[in-house]
C-alpha cells in the first residue's frame, strides 16, 4: 500500500502586498502573487511540474494574531453549527418516528414538529443509522 506524500504550503502577505508561497519540505518550490488564490494555484502547479503527484497539501495561512484569532473563532464556530445542525436532524428523526409509532398521521406529525409533511416522509425513509441495515 502506497502512502500518500504529504507537502506543507506555507502562505505570506509581504509588505509590498504581494503574497509568497513556498512549500516547507522543497523550499525550492515557491510562489507569489496579489492574491491569496492565484498564489495557491500556482503554487500547485509547481508542485506537479516537480513531479509531485496527488499530494496531500497542507495549506498554512500566516495571519497577524488579531486576524488569525477571528478566524479560528469563526471555524469552530462553523464547525459547531454543523455538529448541532447534525444533531438536530437526527433527533428530529427519531421525534417523527416516535410520533408515528404513537398512532400520529404524517401531517400531525409535520404540525407538532413544525415541519412539511414532505419533510417529515423524507425523514421516516431515511436509514436509521442506529439501526444496522439488512439486506434481503
Amino acid at each position: 500500500m502506497c502512502s500518500v506524500e504529504r507537502l506543507t504550503a506555507r502562505y505570506q502577505r509581504q509588505e509590498d502586498l504581494l503574497w509568497r508561497a513556498f512549500v516547507e519540505e522543497v523550499p525550492e518550490i515557491h510562489a507569489a502573487g496579489r492574491s491569496l488564490t492565484a498564489v495557491q494555484e500556482q503554487l500547485r502547479a509547481a508542485i506537479s511540474e516537480q513531479g509531485h503527484r496527488d499530494p496531500e497539501i497542507i495549506d498554512l495561512v500566516d495571519l497577524p494574531d488579531s486576524s488569525r484569532d477571528a478566524v479560528t473563532e469563526a471555524t469552530q464556530a462553523r464547525a459547531d453549527v454543523a455538529a448541532l445542525s447534525e444533531r438536530s436532524a437526527e433527533l428530529t428523526r427519531h421525534a417523527a418516528q416516535a410520533l408515528v409509532k404513537d398512532g400520529l398521521s404524517l401531517r400531525d406529525v409535520a404540525t407538532v414538529l413544525g415541519l412539511s409533511h414532505t419533510r417529515v416522509q423524507q425523514l421516516l425513509r431515511a436509514p436509521d443509522v442506529d439501526t444496522p441495515q439488512t439486506k434481503g
